[in-house]
C-alpha cells in the first residue's frame, strides 16, 4: 500500500479497462435518499470493499483482515492527517492508481470481482471472500454499529519488512507511529501529519533525522558555527556565548525547509533593524550568506568551503626559441579496404535474481537497476527452478525524483511479469499500450517488486531494452 499524498508507490497500477469480458468497478456519486438507486450503489460499494480487502489481506488470518479493513476505512474518512486524495469511496480506492496493491488489476481482486473467475476459486479462497464480505457489511460505509477500531486509527500499512524508508523518517520526526498488532504479515502505522520524504525533514526535538541535515550539522560543528536545532529548523547565531536561541534575537538566522520549493532556505529574524521576517537566500546555492555575515567563526574550516580572493596574475615567461622543422617522411601505401563488420545489437537485458534457500520467497522490494541509455522495454522473462506462482511488479523513477517511484501500468494481467504453476514465462511486444509506460530515459531507475508468491524459493526477472535513437 502507498501514500498518494507523498506520491510514494509500491503496487501494480490498477486499470479501469475490462478484463476478458469483466467490467471493472465504476466510481459514482452516492445517490440521495434510500431509493433503489442508492441500494444498487451500496451493493457495488460493498463489492468493492469485499474484493479490495480480499486482494490486500485474503492470505492473512481473519483478525489481520479486520485490521486491514480499518485502515481502508480510516483513509476513506480522513482519520489522522485528514483527506486522502481519490479515496472518497471503496470503489475509488479500488481503482485509484498507486493506492492499494490489491485493487483492480491485481489477480486476487479480479478473482473476487469477476464471476467467471470466482467460480473457479478454491473452497478456501471462497471462504476468505465470504469473510471479507462479512467484515465489510458489518462496518459499512460509516461504522453504523459503532464498532471499536482495534488499530487505534491506523491509516497506513505495508508488508512487514517492505516498508519504505520515508516511513521511518516520519516516525523519527514524530509525524507517524507504528501500531503494534500481532499475528499479521502486514505492519500498521498511524500518521497524524501528512508524511514527507526524508530529505524534507530537518529535525525533531534536537535530534537530526536525515542525512542532508546531518551533513550541515557536522559541517557547522567543524566550522565553529554557533547553532541550535529547534522545531524542524536550525538557528544560527554570531554570539558564541548564546545559550537561548529565539528567532527574535537580532543575531540569529534561521535555516528552514520549504515544502513548496523543496529547498533549504535562510530566513532573517523579525527584529533585526526593525524588519519583518524575510528569506535572504538559499543555503545550497548562496553559500556565502553565513560567511559574509560573520556567522562562520573558524577561518581555517571556512576556507575549505569558501575560497579566498584570487591573487594577482603573474608575469608571462619568455618564449623559447622555435625548433627546426623535421623532414617530411614519404607517404605509405593505402591499404586494402576491410570488409564491413556485422551491425552490433542495440538491445541489452537487465534484471535480477532472488533466492531464499529452502524458504518461500517474500514479497516486497527486491532491488533496483539504472537504465544505461534511452530505450523501450520490449520483452520480459521470468524463470525459476521450482514450480509455483509468482507475480512481479515494476516501478520506476527518474534519477532526479528518486526515491519517489511510480508504478508501470499494464494493459492486462497477462502483460505483468508472472509465472502461474510453472517454472518459466515470457512475454514480448510490450510497447504501449501493453505497458502504458514502456519508454525510459538514460539514468531512469527501475525498481523490482514481488507482489505475490506461492511455493517458489527462487526466481529471476529479465527485461529486454531496445535502444532509442
Amino acid at each position: 500500500m502507498t501514500d498518494t499524498g507523498t506520491n510514494i508507490t509500491n503496487r501494480m497500477t490498477m486499470l479501469t479497462t475490462d478484463v476478458k469480458g469483466c467490467a471493472g468497478p465504476t466510481v459514482a456519486p452516492q445517490p440521495d435518499g434510500f431509493s433503489s438507486d442508492f441500494r444498487e450503489w451500496l451493493d457495488k460499494e460493498m463489492k468493492c470493499c469485499e474484493c479490495l480487502l480480499y486482494g490486500e489481506a485474503g492470505g492473512e488470518p481473519d483478525l489481520c483482515m479486520l485490521y486491514t479493513l480499518w485502515v481502508i476505512f480510516n483513509r476513506r474518512h480522513g482519520t489522522g492527517h485528514g483527506h486522502f486524495p481519490g479515496e472518497g469511496s471503496y470503489c475509488s480506492q479500488a481503482t485509484n492508481p498507486g493506492t492499494f496493491s490489491g485493487g483492480w488489476g491485481f489477480h486476487m481482486f479480479e478473482e473476487c470481482f469477476c464471476e467467471d473467475k470466482k467460480k473457479n476459486a478454491t473452497k478456501q479462497e471462497k471462504r476468505k471472500m465470504a469473510k471479507a464480505a462479512e467484515l465489510c457489511r458489518k462496518l459499512g460505509l460509516g461504522n453504523w454499529g459503532n464498532e471499536e477500531d482495534p488499530t487505534g486509527g491506523a491509516n497506513y500499512f505495508f508488508t512487514c519488512g517492505g516498508e519504505p524508508d520515508w516511513m521511518q523518517c516520519n516516525i523519527d520526526a514524530g509525524r507517524c507511529e507504528k501500531v503494534e498488532l500481532p499475528n499479521c504479515g502486514n505492519c500498521f502505522y498511524r500518521c497524524d501529519q501528512m508524511p514527507k520524504q526524508c530529505h524534507q525533514l530537518i529535525a525533531k526535538g534536537g535530534g537530526v533525522i536525515q542525512s542532508e541535515a546531518q551533513k550541515i550539522i557536522e559541517y557547522f560543528k567543524k566550522s565553529g558555527v554557533h547553532f541550535e536545532v529547534k522545531n524542524d529548523e536550525i538557528l544560527v547565531s554570531k554570539k558564541s556565548t548564546r545559550t537561548n536561541f529565539t528567532e527574535e534575537e537580532s543575531d540569529v538566522l534561521v535555516l528552514y525547509y520549504s515544502d513548496l520549493l523543496d529547498e533549504l532556505l535562510v530566513r532573517q529574524n523579525s527584529t533585526a533593524g526593525g524588519e519583518e521576517p524575510r528569506t535572504i537566500g538559499n543555503y545550497d546555492r548562496d553559500t556565502q550568506i553565513l560567511a559574509s555575515s560573520g556567522y562562520m567563526s573558524s577561518a581555517k574550516e571556512e576556507s575549505k568551503k569558501f575560497p579566498g580572493p584570487t591573487g594577482n596574475t603573474g608575469s608571462t615567461g619568455a618564449i623559447g626559441p622555435t625548433g627546426g622543422t623535421g623532414a617530411t617522411g614519404p607517404a605509405g601505401a593505402t591499404g586494402n579496404k576491410g570488409s564491413t563488420g556485422t551491425t552490433g545489437s542495440s538491445d541489452i537485458v537487465i534484471g535480477m535474481m532472488v533466492d531464499n534457500g529452502v524458504e518461500t520467497l517474500t514479497t516486497g522490494v527486491k532491488g533496483h537497476r539504472v537504465i544505461p541509455f534511452d530505450c523501450t522495454v520490449t520483452e520480459w522473462t521470468v524463470l525459476s527452478t521450482v514450480t509455483g506462482d509468482i507475480l512481479w511488479d515494476i516501478h520506476w523513477s527518474s534519477y532526479g525524483d528518486w526515491i519517489t517511484t511510480s508504478t508501470v501500468e499494464f494493459k492486462s494481467s497477462e502483460d505483468q511479469p508472472r509465472i502461474i504453476n510453472s517454472i518459466q514465462s515470457h512475454k514480448g511486444n510490450l510497447k504501449s499500450p501493453n505497458w502504458w509506460k514502456s519508454t525510459f530515459d538514460a539514468g531512469d531507475i527501475i525498481e523490482f517488486h514481488i507482489d505475490g508468491v506461492t511455493n517458489m524459493t527462487n526466481s529471476s526477472i529479465s527485461l529486454k531494452l531496445e535502444r532509442r535513437y
